[in-house]
């Protein structure tokens, strides 16, 4: 789903910005790698209580279905493309 406007999307982009950066700092803190699987895994493991938590540290409202979609694609993204700069290093 597409935002409205550009203000729609420029906060939306803002919050995931927040989010993750929340998340990667609750990763990092748990001592999981947050551009790993274990990472996007429990991204996507995440309740509505998970994410009232990561919204309350960083200080923004509850993340709407489309943020946390936006949010999951990140994670996904950041698999994808470890696994592919993986595969590219000669053993």
């Amino acid at each position: 789903m597409r935002p409205a406007n550009p203000f729609e999307a420029s906060a939306r982009a803002a919050k995931v910005a927040a989010l993750t950066a929340t998340l990667d700092a609750a990763f990092s803190e748990s001592g999981i790698d947050p551009d790993s699987e274990q990472a996007a895994q429990r991204v996507e493991a995440l309740d509505t209580d998970g994410w009232t938590a990561a919204a309350a540290v960083s200080r923004v409202r509850m993340p709407s279905p489309t943020t946390i979609g936006w949010i999951l694609e990140a994670y996904r993204l950041r698999v994808a493309a470890r696994e592919a700069a993986e595969s590219e290093v000669p053993s």
